[in-house]
C-alpha cells in the first residue's frame, strides 16, 4: 500500500478524468451508472480518489459515501463538499469495509481498487466486501486496467522489445504486473478466472456475475437472478 500512496501523492489525479485521454473513461462510465439510479439511490464510492465519480453524483441529490486510501485525496475531495451535499468521506481500504454494515447500498463504485491489487487474495476480498454491502437487487461496477490495450500501446510507442528484453512480457504477451510496477493488468479470461472464485461465495449466491468490455476498461456488474 506505501507505493500506491507515495504515487498518488505525486500523480494529478484530480484532473485524470478531465484530460483529453481519459474524459471518455468518465462520461462512458457515468453513462452506465445513471442506467441504474433511482430517485432514491444510495451509493458507495470505494476508491473515490479526489471525487470525480463522488462529488458529480452527490451534486445530482443522491445519498453518498465515499472510501479512499491515499490521505492526499481525501483532503482534495473534501474540499469540493459543499453545504448541500448529502456525502460521508471515510479513510478506508477496499479489502476491508468492516465499519460499514450488509447490505446497505444500491449502487457501489469499485472503480479504481482492481488496478492496485496483486494477488487473488486481494482481488476476493474487495469484490467480497463489495457485494457484502451491496444490496441485494444492487449494482456493482468494477474496472480494471487492460492488458492488451497496455501491449498496443508499447506497440505504438516502440518500446515493446524493450519490455520483451527486460521480461516484463510473457510469450503470449501478457505483461508482469507487481506491486512496484503500482497497476495490475488484466485479460478478460484473467476477470474470468476471478469470477469463478467469486460465485463460489456464499454471498453471491443471489447474484448474476456479468462482465462487459469496453474500449480499455473491463466492467463487471452484479444483478439478481
Amino acid at each position: 500500500m506505501k507505493e500506491i500512496i507515495e504515487f498518488y501523492n505525486k500523480y494529478d489525479e484530480d484532473n485524470r478524468l478531465k484530460s483529453k485521454t481519459h474524459l471518455p473513461e468518465y462520461l462512458i462510465t457515468m453513462k452506465y451508472i445513471k442506467r441504474y439510479l433511482t430517485p432514491n439511490s444510495k451509493i458507495l464510492e470505494i476508491g473515490a480518489g479526489t471525487g470525480r465519480y463522488s462529488i458529480a453524483l452527490a451534486d445530482m441529490g443522491y445519498d453518498i459515501t465515499s472510501v479512499e486510501l491515499v490521505p492526499h485525496n481525501i483532503e482534495m475531495l473534501k474540499f469540493k463538499i459543499k453545504t448541500e451535499h448529502k456525502i460521508k468521506v471515510f479513510e478506508g481500504n477496499a479489502c476491508d469495509l468492516s465499519f460499514i454494515e450488509d447490505n446497505t447500498y444500491d449502487i457501489v463504485l469499485l472503480l479504481g481498487p482492481m488496478y492496485h491489487l496483486f494477488n487473488d487474495i486481494d482481488k476476493y476480498k474487495a469484490l467480497s466486501e463489495a457485494i457484502r454491502v451491496a444490496k441485494i437487487g444492487g449494482i456493482i461496477y468494477s474496472s480494471y486496467c487492460n492488458n492488451d490495450t497496455t501491449i498496443y500501446k508499447m506497440f505504438y510507442k516502440k518500446r515493446i522489445l524493450d519490455y520483451i528484453d527486460k521480461g516484463l512480457i510473457d510469450d503470449n504477451f501478457h505483461a508482469y504486473s507487481s506491486p512496484n510496477g503500482i497497476f495490475e493488468l488484466y485479460r478478460k479470461s484473467d476477470i474470468d478466472k476471478l469470477m469463478k472464485i467469486i460465485t463460489k461465495n456464499e454471498l453471491s449466491a443471489n447474484y448474476k456475475i456479468k462482465v462487459t468490455m469496453r474500449t480499455h476498461v473491463l466492467h463487471v456488474s452484479c444483478e439478481t437472478l
